[in-house]
């Protein structure tokens, strides 16, 4: 199945939180730019051995395309362990096979490994929970990491074939740690060129940076400047579902762009030539999530096109993909 990749259209960090997360007000964008997932299950007999145990589960994984984990450091094993252990009491005994391709870049603030995570969530769900909702299994999953809500919907979306289309969507305001959602019906399709530097920047050293930039105060409730300090999301969400381009363009917005780049000067770089790239074809670059990816938004293929080509010139060894919004 697909795992779809996803970008922020605007992200403002609100504050601190005692369980180490921060609240954050976001639109949450999905693009076909997606792992491929598979999830098979089948019922084992248990051996004499463990014939008193009431149940065994076994999760394997397997990866292809890059160097991840293959046991419970992996978001996607987490997430089976925890749908086995919620909704598989009647089974004795239940093998989960899971098989990722990795076509999104690993640590890009593309939300990749939670796409992972959230695709076996769904695959199980459909195979065992039948009645399971998408809003049930997003309580789940936010337990494990809070890009998974967001990236359930995405996902059911991406699948139509798994029976949750009524409850799908690819874009969303987003409130909380993440999953708070409220569902965006866009008015136009946009084309999303993706540039990676290969700099590695985790969620937490992103926040960190702003935390330590900011001085943000836990429960303080307003956000503490960077990029996204002068716009609403309401404003985002009026100009997605009317379909206003220059709204939608200019706003776009990452509260954790200033740390980061500050930080990391070749994302400072990539932005800076992204930006010069995109606008001379109508387009505008922003980062996603905490980085390291640079993304630029065009809403006519021909210039998202011409502008994948100079980016394929001018930056020949880092990973790019033309994406559409889904």
């Amino acid at each position: 199945m697909k795992a779809p990749a996803k970008i922020n259209l605007f992200l403002r960090v609100l504050s601190g939180r005692s369980d180490g997360h921060h609240d954050i007000e976001s639109v949450m964008q999905a693009i076909d730019l997606c792992d491929e997932v598979d999830v098979e299950t089948e019922a084992r007999t248990p051996s004499m051995s463990s014939v008193l145990i009431t149940q065994t589960f076994e999760i394997i994984c397997k990866t292809e395309g890059a160097d991840l984990p293959e046991d419970e450091n992996n978001l996607a094993v987490r997430a089976a362990q925890a749908f086995l252990d919620q909704y598989e009491h009647n089974l004795q005994s239940l093998t989960v096979n899971i098989r990722i391709r990795k076509r999104i870049p690993l640590a890009a603030g593309l939300a990749g490994g939670s796409a992972d995570a959230a695709a076996v969530l769904l695959a199980l769900a459909a195979a065992h929970a039948p009645d399971a909702s998408l809003t049930e299994l997003a309580n789940l999953g936010v337990t494990l990491g809070a890009d998974i809500p967001f990236q359930l919907y995405a996902c059911a979306k991406a699948n139509p074939e798994f029976g949750y289309a009524d409850e799908a969507f690819g874009t969303a305001v987003a409130g909380g740690i993440g999953e708070q959602l409220l569902p965006v019906r866009p008015a136009k399709k946009a084309y999303i060129l993706l540039v990676n530097p290969g700099t590695f920047v985790s969620a937490a050293e992103a926040y960190h940076l702003f935390d330590s930039q900011y001085e943000i105060r836990q429960n303080e409730p307003q956000p503490q400047g960077g990029k996204a300090a002068g716009i609403e999301p309401k404003t985002l969400f009026a100009a997605l579902t009317s379909g206003e381009e220059k709204a939608i363009l200019s706003g776009l917005s990452n509260d954790l762009l200033p740390p980061v780049a500050a930080t990391h000067p070749e994302v400072k770089g990539l932005l800076s030539k992204m930006a010069t790239l995109c606008a001379v074809h109508g387009g505008r670059a922003m980062m996603s999530g905490s980085g390291p990816t640079v993304y630029g938004l065009f809403f006519r293929e021909p210039d998202a096109r011409a502008t994948h080509a100079e980016v394929q010139d001018v930056f020949p060894q880092m990973f790019h993909a033309l994406a559409k919004t889904i």
